[in-house]
């Protein structure tokens, strides 16, 4: 807990994040557990992201997915977390919308062409690998599911150079994210 204007605040209640040590318990090839403790953040629970580094090697940092919490027997709580990517490249990128014309009134349409063919809306996203285990696997995006639109163009910086790639198959769908093929 932390002191402000003499009262008790604890760091929950300031960070937007959470920033926890978690025992992992058990692990295997597409996943891993971790003891919670006895108290759980209110952010923790299932379809939530979670960055993370081990001590074993700080350099890797890795995105899961929380999959399940559970309490145990002996009054703690356990999570359940799919590994979705190894060293992700967060990146800012641009949704490209096309000017259309668009049906104001039935049989009247509207052109909001305003001289820009193209604009960009952008937020920020993950770049990653589709296949986690496999070293030629397809690239996918992480991104806020608000910004999601089935098969459209998003503008991407890959290697140093902007590209427009489709986004393709959805890989994982969540309350706040998904996650989608990227097809070049």
């Amino acid at each position: 807990a932390m002191h402000r204007n003499n009262k008790l605040i604890s760091t929950k209640q300031i960070s937007a994040f959470g920033n926890e040590n978690w025992w992992l318990v058990d692990e295997s090839n597409s996943g891993f557990a971790v003891d919670l403790g006895r108290e759980v953040s209110d952010w923790v629970e299932d379809g939530k992201l979670v960055g993370y580094t081990s001590q074993d090697d700080r350099d890797t940092f890795c995105v899961a997915e929380i999959k399940s919490v559970r309490k145990q027997a002996d009054g703690s709580y356990r999570a359940g977390l799919e590994l979705i990517a190894n060293n992700p490249i967060a990146q800012l990128i641009s949704r490209v919308e096309k000017d259309r014309k668009f049906e104001a009134v039935s049989g009247y349409f509207v052109d909001d062409y305003d001289g820009n063919p193209t604009r960009f809306r952008t937020f920020e996203a993950l770049l990653t690998k589709h296949d986690v285990h496999s070293a030629n696997s397809k690239m996918s995006l992480v991104m806020p599911r608000s910004e999601h639109k089935r098969g459209g163009e998003y503008r991407i910086t890959i290697d140093g150079e902007d590209k427009v790639v489709l986004a393709g198959r959805l890989l994982n769908k969540q309350r706040d994210w998904v996650r989608v093929e990227v097809l070049m």
